[in-house]
């Protein structure tokens, strides 16, 4: 009994000290309703301290009951104004705020899956596995038009959905497999042929739904708009676009003006029963220009490069031909993007002189039907002809492409950061780094938040120029804050402004998603651990083959305990060198140079009962001259020391070269010990002065004295690197002949000068 209530008691503590950020691991229902009100049960781990629920503008979500570690069940309410579309829900709460999931947002009434559909339109969550085969019933009218919307690929499901429809007889009358406008999922659109009762049936495509498998079925005479034509927009500007893929026909959608640097936007819409995503537009900073034709075959000339060009085939077998003025002698890529915008278009891309000549073709790229190339303009080339068609001749309203210009001698930067979660601790700082990959540019760049990020405050938001990152430093304004921000760069390059923003998820969709730009910012209101140094660093240069001490000091919460690892955090890149291949002597690989890299000088682990301690950072002898920002990260640690349970970051700090140069001796150093011999009276035998005790590497040769002498000097050799006091443990004998045999002296230790 003893042994289980001291468990029981192990578990219950560990418990109240969690202090892990929350986590959503299922939402249900998986759409929230424009207009009324929805009840959502959100489960996931640590949920339970002070949460709350981020929506989508406008929203507002009341906790019902009691607020569970594992379980949370709010009411939501959205106003009538709220646009539709698929939105990213979040939960924050003391201990920082979750990662994101997608939901949706429409007027329909949201509910469970059901064998027997009510009334319409509804939007029903389920999930499927397996092979599973889900069926629900309708009863409908003749003539009525019913739209089933299948939502699982744009949620983040694993779910491959295909959808069925059949009448009272079980007979198929329509079908919907994956679209890639829809990112792989199923809609159909059907016009009931008889009053009666309908079947509709879901499954995954294969027969082998992997978890998870959830869904949304939406059921109903619905509306839609995948695409838009054009594909893009100016920043800053206002135009109308004609929805395509669309079931709203010829209506015009307005995508109103931004000044923010989204890098997308989606026009407004006031459709009623409006499902799916909300068609989305490219924001560019450079040119855009449209098609318009007078004649089918025209040349059109376009503003000069960069410029991305918004086209249609409209013809059978028809070669959209574009005159691009351009610098002569310059490198150019020509990039489509039509089928990873979920347009159906297999475009082949041809570039030439204007004047005649061919400077390549292409019809796809690795993991895309979409073409590209990257051409050298001729020096008696002051303009491109850009010819693009459909691999199989085909054309209508929905085949629209998109056809980026961009000149590879303009200076440009892509910034990218690990993660999208940011929490930060209360009254501390979150240190990250921000990374640059440049393009003809090496000046410096600034970042900053686009628009609101709930006063959260950046330092170290300067990468210096010629730098490849920056420790980016984030501090909160205060316990329970949070927000959803996007981060930019902003730099002048070539007298004009750049600016991009920093991507925290990674893609391959090849234009920049509204995703992998948004960070969620949390603040961890009672962090379990803190690291700050106990004095600043003594100066900000740093001096080569030298090495730096700090104090510093950790903290941990009330009722934490456990040991802490330091580590060193820098924006040096880490030198490689290369080492004979462990697996193959005939091969070479490349590994990190650590005698090359800023470093600490020895591992520093502050015991569970300590929480100071002396860091000494190691500067090699070849730093780069540039300039390094510097911070430590602390490592709350298992008892075991085999996992890490918390981390915390001191502010970076930016340290630069006192002096580009140092100096040592290189190569072997030979130090002289001058001693003398005495003999006994009336001992005049020859003597030999050993040398014992050297360390590996040095050498020294035994010394001869002849009988008559009695001065020596012992010279022992070190090679290069090996300092003076390797000798402490040398030691000098002298052994000579008596009576027949050989005979030793006492042991004389070398008189170590201090090390030169």
């Amino acid at each position: 009994m003893l042994r289980a209530a001291s468990l029981s008691l192990v578990i219950t503590l560990w418990s109240s000290l969690s202090w892990a950020a929350p986590a959503i691991q299922n939402v249900a229902p998986r759409g929230l309703q424009i207009g009324g009100v929805t009840r959502v049960t959100i489960s996931g781990t640590d949920l339970a301290a002070e949460p709350q629920l981020i929506l989508p503008a406008g929203g507002t979500a009341t906790l019902v009951g009691d607020a569970k570690p594992n379980k949370l069940e709010f009411d939501v309410t959205l106003p009538a104004d709220v646009a539709p579309g698929l939105f990213p829900l979040r939960v924050a709460n003391d201990a920082g705020i979750s990662a994101a999931v997608t939901i949706g947002v429409d007027d329909l009434p949201q509910a469970a899956m059901t064998d027997k559909i009510e009334q319409l339109p509804i939007a029903l969550t389920g999930n499927l596995t397996g092979a599973q085969l889900i069926k629900t019933t309708l009863t409908g009218k003749q003539g009525e038009r019913l739209v089933v919307d299948v939502e699982a690929k744009r949620l983040g499901s694993n779910l491959r959905p295909v959808v069925r429809l059949l009448d009272d007889r079980g007979a198929q009358i329509a079908f919907s497999p994956q679209h890639e406008s829809i990112s792989g999922d199923a809609r159909l659109e059907f016009t009931l042929p008889y009053d009666g009762e309908y079947v509709i049936q879901l499954q995954d495509a294969l027969y082998k739904g992997a978890n998870p498998g959830f869904f949304r079925m939406k059921v109903g005479d619905l509306h839609y708009a995948d695409l838009t034509f054009p594909l893009g927009i100016v920043r800053e500007s206002s135009v109308d676009v004609e929805p395509v893929l669309t079931s709203l026909g010829e209506a015009k959608l307005t995508a109103a003006a931004s000044s923010a640097y989204a890098p997308q936007l989606s026009p407004q819409i006031k459709t009623p029963h409006f499902t799916g995503a909300a068609p989305r537009l490219l924001v560019n900073q450079n040119a855009e220009f449209v098609e318009l034709r007078q004649k089918p075959g025209e040349r059109i000339e376009t503003p000069t490069a960069p410029v991305a060009i918004n086209g249609r085939l409209s013809g059978e077998n028809e070669r959209d031909e574009y005159v691009v003025p351009i610098e002569p002698g310059k490198k150019y890529r020509v990039e489509v993007l039509a089928q990873r915008l979920g347009a159906p278009t297999d475009g082949v891309l041809e570039v030439h002189k204007a004047q005649g000549g061919g400077l390549g073709s292409n019809d796809d790229q690795p993991m895309t039907g979409d073409p590209a190339l990257t051409v050298d303009a001729p020096a008696d080339a002051e303009k491109l002809l850009i010819v693009l068609r459909d691999l199989q001749g085909r054309y209508g309203p929905e085949y629209v492409y998109r056809i980026e210009v961009t000149p590879l001698s303009i200076g440009d930067f892509t910034l990218t950061a690990d993660t999208n979660i940011w929490n930060v601790p209360a009254g501390g700082v979150l240190t990250i780094p921000v990374s640059v990959k440049r393009r003809g540019y090496g000046g410096p760049i600034e970042l900053a938040w686009d628009g609101e990020a709930g006063d959260f405050a950046l330092s170290g938001n300067v990468i210096p120029a010629g730098a490849t990152s920056t420790l980016l430093s984030v501090a909160s304004p205060g316990a329970g804050r949070f927000a959803v921000a996007r981060l930019i760069g902003k730099a002048q390059v070539s007298g004009r402004e750049v600016v991009r923003n920093v991507l925290v998820q990674p893609s391959d969709s090849g234009f920049v998603t509204a995703q992998q730009v948004e960070i969620g910012l949390g603040t961890i209101n009672q962090p379990p651990l803190g690291v700050a140094l106990a004095s600043p660093f003594s100066s900000d240069k740093l001096s080569l083959g030298s090495t730096v001490s700090v104090p510093v000091q950790v903290t941990r919460r009330e009722g934490v305990a456990g040991p802490v690892r330091l580590k060193l955090l820098s924006t040096q890149v880490t030198p490689q060198k290369e080492v004979p291949d462990p697996k193959d002597k005939n091969k070479k690989v490349k590994v990190d140079d650590v005698e090359r890299t800023l470093r600490l000088a020895t591992d520093v682990i502050i015991p569970a009962e300590q929480s100071d301690a002396t860091v000494t950072i190691a500067v090699p002898k070849d730093l780069a001259d540039r300039s390094f920002d510097l911070a430590l990260q602390a490592e709350l640690l298992s008892a075991d020391q085999k996992n890490v349970v918390a981390t915390a970051t001191t502010a970076a700090q930016r340290f630069s070269l006192a002096a580009p140069i140092y100096l040592e001796l290189a190569g072997e150093t030979t130090y002289r010990f001058a001693g003398k011999l005495f003999r006994s009276e009336g001992f005049q035998g020859a003597a030999t002065i050993k040398v014992s005790g050297l360390p590996s590497g040095a050498t020294a040769a035994d010394v001869e004295l002849a009988a008559d002498k009695s001065d020596y000097v012992i010279e022992i050799k070190l090679p290069a690197g090996m300092k003076l006091d390797a000798l402490a443990g040398v030691k000098l004998t002298a052994v000579t002949q008596k009576n027949g045999g050989e005979t030793t002296s006492n042991e004389t230790s070398l008189p170590l000068p201090k090390d030169p």
